[in-house]
């Protein structure tokens, strides 16, 4: 690789194009953690990896999400009845199934957007 990158200017561009944005998401993502109420940040989080993965529903355990979220299960429990009760998602066993995206998108913070538009998309 170290090769590449001294004989192509393109390669090169592209690679610390998509460092920057790398740094820039993981950068939001650390601030909406420490910022943002535990809701605001699972609703995010649902969205993106919903995003990536384009499946619903989601299998995902309560016990992961309080890890992911660094919450307690109790409030993983209360977290997702919250949304589930907005009509956003809907719960069964080890699955988040996503009813609503614009509710979903509605409960997430501003930074679902923010780390949307960071996302690298190679110049054709």
């Amino acid at each position: 690789m170290g090769q590449i990158m001294k004989e192509s200017v393109e390669i090169r561009e592209l690679v610390t194009q998509y460092e920057t944005l790398l740094a820039m998401r993981v950068a939001q993502i650390a601030g909406c953690n420490a910022l943002h109420a535990a809701e605001q940040r699972l609703a995010r989080w649902l969205l993106m990896v919903n995003d990536r993965v384009q499946t619903n529903p989601l299998p995902l355990t309560h016990e992961f999400l309080s890890i992911l979220l660094g919450i307690t299960r109790p409030s993983v429990s209360e977290t997702l009845n919250a949304l589930q009760q907005k009509g956003a998602i809907n719960l069964r066993r080890e699955n988040v199934q996503i009813c609503s995206r614009k509710i979903l998108e509605q409960c997430s913070c501003e930074c679902y957007g923010v780390i949307a538009r960071l996302e690298f998309r190679p110049s054709a």
